[in-house]
């Protein structure tokens, strides 16, 4: 039912699903994990992490077009709901540009040596934050996925 996109370089891997028949440079609606191993002994602070990856979402949508909603936190993660209004500094080989709007799901965990997000992702036209009727997803499914990432567990290995 989905299309897969696997990769690994080194200690960093992504493993992203897209509906069935989509492409990875115009998807509609994309799940994905993506890890990092720091190496024996190295860590990054969480809101590190998160600002890196905040970062990125203000270069591809600029400052004006980008908020950002906390939905949970805990010991080791934070989970955020992240709205790009219009994502007019985007590449348009893989999707983006002017006109083109996207909400983003993610759930930030730091374990030992190890970063991971988790995050569903929803692209559609161009939107405004506080009208949810021109979300490119209903709310509804937002809220159903904030629930299932309640459920998602990070467990270390016994043997590391």
């Amino acid at each position: 039912m989905s299309e897969m996109y696997r990769d690994q370089k080194g200690p960093e891997f992504i493993l992203e699903q897209i509906p069935k028949g989509e492409a990875f440079n115009s998807w509609t609606r994309l799940y994905a994990v993506r890890g990092t191993y720091l190496g024996k002994g190295r860590t990054l602070p969480l809101d590190r992490y998160v600002n890196a990856t905040l970062l990125g979402y203000v270069q591809m949508c600029g400052q004006e077009n980008v908020g950002v909603s906390p939905v949970g936190q805990g010991g080791n993660f934070l989970t955020l709901l992240i709205f790009c209004q219009n994502s007019s500094k985007g590449q348009t080989d893989i999707g983006y540009g002017h006109g083109i709007g996207q909400i983003t799901l993610i759930r930030f965990y730091a374990v030992r040596n190890t970063l991971l997000k988790v995050y569903q992702e929803w692209r559609g036209k161009a939107f405004l934050a506080r009208d949810e009727s021109s979300w490119p997803v209903p709310r509804a499914e937002v809220t159903m996925m904030i629930e299932r990432f309640d459920g998602i567990e990070v467990s270390v290995s016994p043997l590391r």
